[in-house]
């Protein structure tokens, strides 16, 4: 009796089932909306909600301090409309009890092998990655304080559902992107911009853009090496932007001066907004397009950018 009963009860069952799954896809149910890909680290798999902030941080980074604070002000505005994870590789422990210390609402999830690190395509801590129904929406690398006023904001606007600024969209440079958008002064305050040098009459195709704290000493090597191999760079404009107080550059120019133009950004605008990790970062760039990017400063860096620079493009 109860074999012919489930013998016939079956395929209405498969077919109600059917039914209610063809129903439930146009309201947007997708399983990978709530998993992550990446599975098996020691906390186990991590369940995004609608709205998450992973926040990864590596506890015995320099800005630790700062970028745990800058968690806790967050989750205690926006607690109950994004979930919040603190991804760490070591010390999860020790992680957990600074974030309970400040009355910070996340979770601590312990990644020892790194699997979100390169689910999430990050190569720097600190960092941020907005997600939205399982989408990446935005993502930032190498936190500095620097940053506190706009991750503030950009994440207001993501936990209200709204679009992020464009201002705020990643702006990474890449070779193959577009030439910075630049706008600063210069030593003498005179305003530079690219749309206003491309005006000049002698303007170049081929720009050399070097953003330096002026008293670091890799920064002051590279500067060395391009002034002492400015006979070359006759096809080449070489614009220098200096971050820091401006009469820190004043002083660093009185020492050593420069034969190219120099603009200052005492708010380090530019670093923050090219998401910058690291100086000197030069970027070498040709009718507009970036051929040429470098993070930092050693002989096999400088090498490498005169062998660069003596090929014309």
């Amino acid at each position: 009796m109860i074999r012919t009963v489930v013998r016939y009860l079956a395929p209405v069952i498969i077919l109600v089932l059917a039914v209610a799954l063809t129903a439930i896809e146009p309201f947007g149910f997708n399983p990978s909306y709530c998993v992550a890909q990446t599975v098996g680290y020691e906390s186990g798999p991590l369940i995004l909600g609608p709205k998450t902030a992973l926040c990864f941080v590596d506890f015995q980074c320099d800005v630790r301090e700062q970028f745990l604070d800058l968690i806790a002000a967050l989750t205690g505005r926006h607690m109950t409309s994004v979930k919040w994870a603190v991804v760490t590789s070591q010390y999860s422990e020790k992680l957990e009890a600074a974030l309970k210390a400040r009355n910070a609402s996340a979770e601590v999830i312990h990644d020892p092998e790194g699997r979100l690190l390169n689910e999430f395509g990050i190569t720097e801590v600190p960092a941020v990655v907005l997600t939205s129904k399982g989408q990446v929406v935005y993502r930032s690398e190498k936190y500095i304080p620097l940053h506190n006023e706009r991750l503030i904001e950009i994440v207001s606007c993501f936990a209200r559902g709204q679009e992020i600024p464009e201002a705020y969209q990643d702006r990474r440079l890449k070779v193959g992107g577009s030439t910075p958008d630049i706008t600063l002064p210069d030593v003498s305050g005179k305003i530079w911009s690219l749309k206003l040098y491309k005006k000049t009459k002698d303007a170049h195709s081929r720009l050399l853009y070097v953003f330096t704290i002026m008293n670091c000493e890799p920064c002051r090597e590279a500067l060395k090496s391009l002034k002492e191999n400015a006979h070359n760079l006759d096809d080449t404009e070489v614009v220098v932007i200096s971050f820091g107080p401006k009469k820190l550059t004043m002083r660093e120019l009185e020492r050593m001066p420069l034969p190219f133009i120099v603009l200052c950004d005492e708010n380090s605008e530019t670093y923050a907004g090219y998401h910058l990790s690291d100086t000197p970062t030069i970027v070498l760039t040709c009718d507009g397009i970036i051929t040429y990017l470098s993070s930092g400063w050693d002989s096999s860096k400088q090498q490498e950018l005169l062998r660069v620079l003596a090929y014309p493009q």
